[in-house]
């Protein structure tokens, strides 16, 4: 995977304070916006089966504690008096709808591959949710060097680009990193995945990912709160 020249300067970052670092939140390597359709769907979940003791512990920050990392970055939120952090509700909004529009339990995937997984947030509510498959993390050295801190202890692998053979039963996973590659290097091609969980910009880096996503087969939903960038757009099948 080839780095656009901007993630050159991550290479010190202080992965024991990543959430703090100017950096990482100006990408935003995770979640720092506390937008209201994801508190609503955190919400439904509150109010749903899924209610579990295993999905409240995979959505507590810290384990429980209100670390003031998290408060000093305002990532905390309440939600119907729950609380938890803005990147906990995103990670719960695209695993809710994913299953919800395609009718597919993520947990029935034997892999996942992940293209582009920030500080790893996603792939932790995944696994802590129940996944015993192999998870594969997809993206550049200088980012896996914060993902690595961040998911030590958990059933992770890294790699820098996309395996040449995809196994069967796999998943492909990529919130906007996949349509921030430069189009000529994503060596991605979807019929070899058994389903896809996508969310991408229309525009970036002066690259219209329109024609790109075009017969990427799949149900479509635009995300209007997330207007840069061209807009984006959800695509799961």
């Amino acid at each position: 995977m080839e780095a656009n020249t901007f993630w050159k300067d991550f290479s010190d970052v202080d992965v024991d304070h990543f959430r703090s670092d100017p950096r990482v939140r100006k990408i935003p390597l995770y979640e720092t916006n506390v937008y209201k359709e994801y508190q609503d769907k955190f919400a439904e979940t509150l109010g749903s089966s899924r209610n579990t003791c295993k999905w409240r512990a995979s959505v507590t920050p810290h384990n429980g504690s209100h670390s003031s990392e998290e408060s000093y970055n305002n990532t905390l939120v309440d939600v119907n008096g729950f609380i938890t952090t803005a990147y906990h509700i995103r990670s719960n909004y695209f695993y809710s709808l994913y299953e919800y529009t395609t009718g597919k339990p993520i947990n029935s995937y034997d892999h996942i591959f992940e293209i582009g997984g920030g500080v790893g947030d996603f792939s932790k509510f995944v696994i802590d949710n129940g996944f015993k498959g192999t998870y594969t993390i997809i993206d550049l050295p200088e980012v896996m060097k914060v993902s690595k801190h961040n998911l030590q202890g958990y059933r992770v692998e890294f790699i820098t680009d996309t395996p040449g053979v995809i196994p069967p039963n796999s998943l492909l996973v990529s919130t906007w990193a996949l349509s921030e590659i430069p189009i000529d290097n994503r060596n991605v091609h979807p019929c070899v995945f058994d389903g896809c969980l996508i969310t991408f910009q229309r525009e970036i880096f002066g690259a219209d990912n329109g024609p790109y996503f075009e017969y990427w087969k799949g149900y479509r939903m635009p995300i209007p709160w997330i207007p840069w960038d061209g807009g984006t757009t959800f695509l799961a099948n």
